[in-house]
């Protein structure tokens, strides 16, 4: 992929999921959250990850086997990940906003399936955290939503 290795010193989660059959495989190196259907499943590393990057000079076969956290999932109708950026919005500009806590932030992202259509839903929703709330996240945050029918 023609990274460098300090590119790879941060957080993958990894999924492979056949969509005929509603099934995934995970592998999980640093700090993040799986929504499975509603269930939370989250990696807390206390920011002392596994990353890729360490293992550069290894068989990534032998990475992969002797990872620890993988996880397998069947029946997936709604499933999202995200780095744990998620859990670092707060507010940069001191101003006064209305209070929205962390439980209806993940329920904007994980949850909401308004506006299903938009391709850009769930940027739009954190640009309405910010407009409305006066909300941003303080750590990188990367998310991917898909849902089944």
């Amino acid at each position: 992929m023609d990274l460098n290795s300090d590119e790879l010193l941060s957080t993958l989660i990894m999924a492979i999921i056949d969509t005929e059959k509603a099934v995934a495989e995970f592998a999980i190196a640093g700090d993040g959250i799986i929504n499975l259907n509603g269930q939370l499943i989250e990696y807390d590393n206390d920011n002392k990850p596994d990353y890729v990057g360490y293992y550069l000079n290894i068989d990534k076969r032998l990475w992969f086997q002797n990872k620890t956290e993988k996880l397998s999932a069947t029946g997936i109708i709604d499933l999202s990940i995200a780095t744990d950026g998620i859990f670092t919005f707060k507010n940069f500009d001191g101003k006064l906003y209305p209070n929205i806590t962390q439980e209806e932030i993940m329920y904007r992202f994980f949850v909401d399936r308004s506006d299903l259509e938009n391709s850009n839903k769930l940027k739009k929703k954190l640009i309405d955290i910010n407009n409305i709330y006066g909300q941003k996240p303080s750590d990188d945050l990367t998310m991917i939503r898909v849902m089944f029918e």
